[in-house]
């Protein structure tokens, strides 16, 4: 794929300049065009590449502009027709054989001659006018055939492709797992519509998108969950959006669209006291498992993600309270949200990071978690059975595994969050030591509404 934009290049003093086309690649090369067209720059339009009508020539000024763009895209057609990748030496090799006929300083030398203040003689300037038309004519008949032809020999501007070109080109594809998510959704689409292309996506398209999603079971048979829908639904609107504006494709009908709710699910697994007491305390032979112990136990204690659990001693300050009672507090800035949270320290979370000298190696995700549920199947509390309850549109999903098979790092997070409840810390406080603008995600990921409804019945009876 490729994108045309322009540019007005040596300035003069009267603010007038030259035009150029632009044509970047996919890989990130350019292809820089003149069009010998001068201009005010004021009087020009660079997002579409259009002279205004204050520039008594700016119909054949657009035209010369016009004849430019179309060698490119032709340039880039033939390359793209003989299934080479877009670059810009394959498009310069295809440039002087898609318009031969076509001299664009021919086509525009009595325009530049005019911004030079020298008249030509009328007689050629009607020649000039005449075959700049009759070559506009046979180029617009051209394209509007091949417009009206998809598939014969038109590259279809595919939903999947564009999806590969995000992933390649878009600034947040940093981590492997972030691009493994995209990858996965191409598949989706390729059953889904394997010829949607992105000019044609709109509201009908997205709603049928959601539905297949929630009626066509995955690889080993199971419905997908709410949570899961809409996370494909969230990244498709992300490659939508992402090439709408060059493309001048509408997002509009992204706020009519409803989505599946993301229902009150009671699948908040986090550790009681006794599990976690044991969870501290069960012997461990293998060196990584217990340094990813220690590391979940901290996340216990502060809440902290991650990606955030390496740190050094300078993040820790000791600070006082409006009583001037002391204590200490970690301040780290999130990576996931870039936000800087100050999270107060207890007992042992000060003696999880004397013992580790305040020093955590990182660990790779997976190894982490694959450690976490070795040293779960070894704790003999979480040795149960426990359901977590999802949702497929309005159905309920229960999941019914012995506890242990739930904990993953993730856990640390929820349990401190439950911690805090347990102790009547406001859900203002807790959104805020956890990096969240407000108490929304609390309430929707980290709060057990069923144990809290337990820990609040004996109100009544008072």
């Amino acid at each position: 794929m490729y994108k045309i934009y322009y540019k007005v290049r040596s300035p003069k003093r009267d603010g007038s300049g030259v035009v150029y086309v632009m044509m970047r690649c996919a890989n990130g090369e350019e292809i820089t065009r003149t069009t010998k067209v001068a201009v005010v720059k004021k009087d020009f339009n660079m997002e579409q590449g259009k002279v205004s009508t204050k520039d008594i020539l700016h119909r054949e000024k657009n035209e010369a502009i016009g004849l430019v763009v179309l060698d490119l895209e032709d340039a880039a057609r033939e390359v793209t027709y003989k299934g080479h990748e877009l670059t810009k030496a394959r498009i310069e090799e295809q440039l002087p054989l898609v318009a031969p006929k076509r001299s664009v300083t021919k086509q525009i030398e009595w325009e530049w001659q005019l911004n030079l203040g020298e008249i030509p003689n009328p007689d050629t300037l009607d020649d000039n006018i005449a075959r700049l038309e009759t070559e506009i004519a046979s180029m617009n008949e051209r394209l509007n055939w091949l417009r009206s032809h998809k598939g014969l020999g038109v590259k279809k501007d595919l939903f999947t492709d564009r999806i590969d070109e995000f992933v390649r080109t878009a600034k947040s594809m940093k981590k492997e797992t972030t691009k493994g998510s995209y990858t996965y959704l191409r598949n989706i689409i390729k059953r889904y519509n394997p010829n949607l292309e992105i000019q044609d996506v709109n509201l009908s398209v997205v709603t049928g998108l959601q539905i297949y999603l929630a009626t066509t079971p995955t690889k080993d048979g199971t419905k997908r969950r709410n949570s899961s829908i809409l996370g494909h639904l969230v990244r498709f609107q992300a490659v939508y959006e992402y090439f709408a504006d060059d493309l001048g494709l509408p997002t509009a009908f992204f706020k009519k669209f409803e989505k599946v709710e993301k229902l009150a699910n009671e699948n908040v697994v986090y550790l009681t006291k006794d599990e976690l007491d044991d969870f501290a305390t069960v012997p461990l032979k293998a060196e990584l498992q217990n340094r990813v112990r220690e590391q979940f136990l901290l996340f216990c204690e502060t809440g902290l993600r991650q990606v955030d659990g390496c740190f050094r001693r300078s993040a820790v300050f000791e600070v006082k309270d409006w009583k001037g009672r002391k204590y200490k507090e970690l301040r780290v800035n999130q990576e996931k949200v870039k936000r800087l949270v100050s999270i107060p320290l207890s007992k042992r979370a000060e003696e999880i990071l004397e013992r580790n000298n305040y020093e955590f190696a990182p660990i790779p995700n997976n190894h982490f978690n694959q450690a976490i549920r070795q040293i779960a199947q070894k704790v003999p509390s979480l040795q149960y059975d426990f359901t977590v309850t999802n949702f497929n549109g309005s159905d309920a999903i229960p999941d019914t595994r012995l506890k242990c098979e739930f904990i993953t790092g993730k856990v640390g997070r929820k349990t401190f969050v439950n911690n805090c409840f347990e102790r009547s810390v406001s859900e203002t406080t807790v959104a805020a030591w956890l990096g969240h603008k407000n108490t929304l995600m609390v309430q929707k990921h980290y709060k057990h509404r069923g144990d809290v409804a337990m820990a609040e019945a004996h109100k009544i009876f008072k």
